[in-house]
């Protein structure tokens, strides 16, 4: 019984750890309270673009097709366009918030807390 209870209590340390507070606020992106880019979507929230910080440099356009099935979200896709790299993704496994599409690629080391993409990442989550 001790041992699940020291397996538990590491496995929540651990997610806790490591868990990054993703904030979309007053057009900036904030990851752990800090400003990483600007960011803008589509009045019908469909499109997303991220910006180096506080500047008109696109950085990633985000188009999100529902193929006219409002609430039904399996045959859902995003286009991902990294626009300055000329790299481009298209996915259906998202199906989730703007934020979390962030902490995604977060996750994935797309881009550092400096606002910097990582082409070579960018590529391998690209293949991925």
């Amino acid at each position: 019984m001790k041992k699940i209870s020291l397996i538990i209590l590491t496995t929540l340390f651990y997610f806790n750890t490591n868990a990054q507070k993703i904030e979309l606020k007053k057009d900036k992106i904030l990851i752990d309270n800090k400003e990483v880019f600007s960011y803008k979507k589509s009045n019908r929230n469909t499109e997303f673009s991220i910006f180096k910080l506080n500047t008109n440099e696109e950085l990633i356009f985000v188009v999100e097709f529902e193929n006219e099935t409002i609430g039904y979200r399996q045959d859902d896709y995003y286009k991902i366009n990294f626009v300055g790299l000329k790299l481009k993704i298209e996915s259906t496994n998202i199906q989730s918030s703007w934020k979390n599409l962030i902490k995604w690629f977060y996750e994935n080391n797309l881009f550092d807390l400096d606002g910097n993409l990582n082409k070579e990442k960018i590529e391998y989550f690209i293949d991925k």
